[in-house]
């Protein structure tokens, strides 16, 4: 794979990364206002979505610094 491909990739990688945080942010902050939710199902909901956006940013900000690495590199192949 050439390095342009990897990164165009990655950086496609990155930007699902961003989206699955926000749509989950989203999904936290209406659960936090919405008074119909037993607290039991919605203190579980918001730890599951609290942990997935926390994973999803670790994985963009791994896709970034793979970026900006390969980005560096002068060898064109991968």
């Amino acid at each position: 794979m050439e390095k342009n491909e990897l990164i165009r990739r990655l950086k496609k990688a990155r930007n699902t990364e961003e989206s699955i945080i926000a749509v989950s942010a989203e999904h936290l902050r209406a659960l936090t206002l919405r008074s119909g939710v037993p607290k039991e199902k919605a203190a579980d909901v918001r730890a599951f979505l609290q942990e997935m956006i926390g994973e999803c940013t670790r994985h963009r900000e791994k896709a970034e610094s793979l970026i900006a690495d390969i980005e560096q590199e002068e060898r064109n192949d991968y």
